[in-house]
């Protein structure tokens, strides 16, 4: 027994001094954290919960989609939340800007606007959105809707394998009342890319 012990003390003593130490790269949590934020008629807003940038590979007409969203609180579609559509024949590898009242215009002739911002600031509420859709190619709105204009953009400033990272504006109307509005400005984001 004490054979044993000597031994097991002599390994023990010989793994001690023998050890070198070793430097172990433990990776820290990331100190960025993903958000959009932005000003709605001028009051400063931010949200970071389930903030996101996908992109689908183009359709049948060669068109790139791409989806920017961020929520307040947590994910639903009437929670208070910031989205933004972007189509266009480029691929979203690389800076551009996305804008309406410019369109991507599909293999058939259809015009597609090439940003359209939505924004929900009260649970359960309708939204407001840019004009998107129901505008003609030089953004002039249809007789249905006098008023409205189109004037959404989004910047992407960096785009990498992981994120993107950029700036927008828009003026956002009511989707079921369009005489009110939302003025969003001096947006800004950065969003893992899935």
């Amino acid at each position: 027994m004490k054979k044993v012990f000597n031994t097991i003390a002599v390994i023990l003593l010989f793994a001690t001094i023998s050890c070198k130490k070793v430097d172990v790269d433990i990776a820290e949590p990331p100190t960025e954290v993903y958000f959009i934020s932005f000003k709605a008629d001028g009051v400063q807003k931010e949200f970071r919960k389930e903030a996101v940038a996908a992109t689908v590979l183009p359709d049948t007409s060669g068109i790139y989609t791409n989806l920017f969203a961020a929520y307040q609180s947590g994910v639903g579609s009437n929670n208070v939340q910031i989205s933004f559509l972007l189509l266009a024949r480029n691929s979203p590898n690389i800076p551009a800007t996305y804008q309406d009242p410019f369109k991507a215009v599909t293999v058939g002739g259809n015009k597609l606007p090439q940003a359209i911002i939505t924004y929900i600031d009260t649970p359960g509420a309708d939204g407001y959105q840019s004009l998107g859709s129901i505008s003609d190619f030089v953004g002039t709105p249809t007789s249905l809707y006098p008023n409205l204009f189109a004037d959404a953009k989004v910047t992407i400033t960096e785009a990498t394998s992981t994120y993107f990272k950029g700036t927008f504006s828009a003026t956002a109307f009511r989707s079921n009342l369009s005489s009110q509005k939302r003025v969003l400005t001096e947006g800004k984001f950065y969003l893992p890319r899935y």
